[in-house]
């Protein structure tokens, strides 16, 4: 919600992260309209890029053991 007079206001965004892969994810969020008649959007800063980056808890990995014929260096 916005407060008379104020030109932001905080947002909370959650994430469910159990069908997420390992990785770093950009969420991209979009402003497209809004009930009040008196808050104009500006079509040139209507969307904003957050980051989300996920490492599951070390209980939910499960470790690979790898062979010396399994590993390669490349030049």
């Amino acid at each position: 919600l916005f407060t008379a007079g104020s030109k932001s206001a905080s947002l909370t965004v959650t994430v469910k992260r159990n069908k997420l892969s390992y990785g770093n994810y950009v969420l991209p969020l979009k402003m497209t309209q809004c009930s009040s008649p008196y808050f104009e959007i500006n079509p040139n800063k209507q969307s904003c890029l957050f980051g989300i980056s996920y490492v599951p808890d070390e209980s939910k990995l499960h470790p690979v053991t790898l062979s010396r014929d399994m590993t390669a260096i490349h030049p």
